[in-house]
């Protein structure tokens, strides 16, 4: 990449890196040849998210500054599919475990769920005075949370698109956002330094993690909810035991902000995205 790199995701098969660049291009590479397989090229300007389909082999979808959302067949190489409907930037999004649903988050503080099967707008999620950056589904329930420049995170019920709690505790732009796959541990991250955690059946605060020297940008659970990684502005990467928030490992190898982090399907290895314009691979002994 010849810019930053500010989105990675791993494939579901755990053989396939997808990289989201501000050079415009997203680009597929083959962990087991180790080599590139793919340049997905569309957008008008750069990219900021990237994430493989969770139920179609050959889907990848992609968010950009042009205030699109691309969706791409792996096979072809070929957008398949512009999710246009947000008035600003898309910054985040998600796909729900098992299905074809696909939530964008965008500055325009709005979050649009999307059918990326039909490619098309199936609600909005409006109640954000600021920009939304991070969204994410409950594994395997109803929620939705997304994370905003208002320094709050929201829980949305996805059956009704209703805005059922607001969780505030940070005291600068909430940027990560992630639930674990018990579906009751929230984990966000900030430009304040911190990570909190959160039960969401209390819709209480668990930890405040601040070990971060710069700021928190994603966040993610492992594959199974043992470990937490996040992404700072320090250019680390930390690894936190979810059971006691312990911070195991600092993960040190990039020389600009750590902004994006994704875990394989079987949480063996973990990938990071750099402002460096680097993607790294890391193995960490547990």
């Amino acid at each position: 990449h010849s810019a930053p790199v500010h989105g990675i995701a791993v494939n579901p098969s755990g053989n396939l890196v997808a990289t989201a660049s501000w050079d415009h291009f997203c680009r597929i590479y083959d962990t087991d040849l180790e080599k590139e397989v793919g340049v997905l090229s569309g957008h008008m300007l750069g990219l900021y998210a990237v994430k493989f389909s969770p139920v179609r082999r050959d889907l990848v979808a992609t968010v950009s500054s042009d205030q699109t959302c691309r969706l791409w067949s792996l096979d072809s190489g070929e957008c398949i599919s512009v999710l246009e409907g947000h008035k600003d930037e898309v910054n985040g999004l998600s796909f729900k475990r098992g299905t074809n649903l696909l939530a964008t988050a965008s500055d325009d503080t709005t979050c649009i769920i999307w059918d990326a099967e039909r490619g098309v707008a199936v609600t909005a999620l409006k109640g954000h005075r600021n920009t939304v950056y991070g969204v994410c589904f409950q594994p395997c329930g109803h929620l939705i949370a997304t994370s905003s420049f208002d320094y709050t995170a929201k829980l949305w019920d996805a059956r009704c698109s209703k805005d059922v709690q607001t969780i505030r505790g940070h005291v600068e732009d909430v940027i990560g956002v992630d639930i674990d796959d018990s579906g009751w541990l929230l984990a966000t991250g900030s430009d304040d330094k911190s990570c909190r955690i959160w039960d969401l059946r209390m819709c209480s605060p668990l930890a405040v993690l601040q070990e971060h020297s710069g700021e928190v940008k994603r966040v993610a659970f492992s594959p199974y909810g043992r470990l937490l990684a996040t992404t700072s502005g320090d250019t680390t990467v930390r690894l936190y035991d979810t059971a006691t928030f312990e911070c195991l490992h600092i993960l040190s190898a990039h020389s600009d902000h750590v902004f994006d982090v994704a875990w394989s399907p079987t949480a063996d290895f973990l990938v990071t995205a750099s402002h460096d314009r680097l993607w790294k691979v890391w193995r960490p002994r547990t």
